[in-house]
C-alpha cells in the first residue's frame, strides 16, 4: 500500500510551427514590380527562418524581416519561406511568385535630327527631335520647359518650336512596365525654321520711273546669314 509521487518540471509542449507570412514590399502592378524586397513575418519568438529561390537546392538562412530578389521573372509559388521554432518544429512552406522583378531601365537618347548649318554648330532648320533607346513596352514623354510640364510622346520623335535651347531645357524620360524611370537632356541647340525676308531698295529713289543711280541697297539680314540676288533673264 505504499505510494509515491512525482511532478513534471515546467515544460512546454509544442508540436507545430505556424507558416510565416511573405509578400512583396511593393505589390506588383500588371505583373511587374521595381521593388525587389520580400517582407516576411509571423515568426514565433526565438524561431529561425530561411528561404529558397527557384533553381536552388539549398535553403538560405534569413535575418531581420526581409530578403532581396534578383531581376527575373518568377513563376507562381517558386519562392519559398519557412520557419523552425525553438522546439525544433519546421513549418510548412509559404510560397509566392507570379510576377517579374525589374529594378533597372536603360537611359533614353535625345538629339536633333540633323544639323542643317554649314558647320556643326547645332543650329538647324529641322525642328525634329529624335528619341531612342526606349525599352519594349515602355512609355516616354518629353518636356520643353526644364521638366516643369510633360507631354506624352509617341513613335520616335517630336517637334520643337523655334528658339535657343540650353542644357536641361528639353528633356525626355521613359517609364518601363515595372515603373522604373530614366531621363536624358538635349544638348544646347538652336531651332530656326524661318528666315525673314531682307529689304531691297534703290539707293536713290526713282523719279518719274527713272533713276541715274544703279545701286540697290539691301539689308535686314540675320547675323551670320548669306544673301544672293537674281536679275531678270537669269536662270
Amino acid at each position: 500500500g505504499n505510494q509515491a509521487s512525482a511532478s513534471l518540471a515546467p515544460a512546454t509542449i509544442d508540436t507545430v510551427a505556424a507558416a510565416p507570412t511573405a509578400a512583396l514590399e511593393e505589390a506588383a502592378s500588371g505583373g511587374y514590380t521595381s521593388d525587389a524586397t520580400v517582407t516576411v513575418g509571423g515568426f514565433e519568438e526565438g524561431a529561425s527562418w530561411e528561404y529558397q529561390l527557384p533553381g536552388a537546392s539549398d535553403w538560405t538562412a534569413g535575418s531581420g524581416s526581409s530578403f532581396e530578389l534578383g531581376d527575373d521573372t518568377y513563376a507562381d509559388n517558386v519562392i519559398k519561406v519557412r520557419q523552425t521554432d525553438v522546439a525544433g518544429n519546421t513549418s510548412s512552406e509559404t510560397t509566392l511568385g507570379g510576377f517579374t522583378v525589374d529594378t533597372t531601365v536603360e537611359d533614353p537618347t535625345i538629339d536633333i535630327a540633323s544639323d542643317s548649318a554649314l558647320s556643326s554648330d547645332r543650329i538647324t532648320n529641322d525642328d525634329t527631335i529624335d528619341v531612342g533607346n526606349i525599352e519594349s513596352g515602355a512609355s516616354w514623354e518629353y518636356s520643353t520647359d526644364g521638366g516643369s510640364s510633360w507631354t506624352d510622346g509617341s513613335g520616335s520623335s517630336f517637334s520643337l518650336a523655334d528658339g535657343d535651347y540650353d542644357t536641361d531645357d528639353v528633356q525626355v524620360r521613359t517609364t518601363d512596365a515595372a515603373g522604373n524611370q530614366a531621363s536624358a537632356s538635349l544638348a544646347p541647340a538652336t531651332i530656326d525654321t524661318v528666315a525673314a525676308a531682307p529689304t531691297a531698295a534703290l539707293e536713290v529713289a526713282a523719279s518719274g520711273g527713272y533713276t541715274s543711280d544703279a545701286t540697290v541697297t539691301v539689308g535686314g539680314f540675320e547675323e551670320g546669314a548669306s544673301w544672293e540676288y537674281q536679275l531678270p533673264g537669269a536662270s
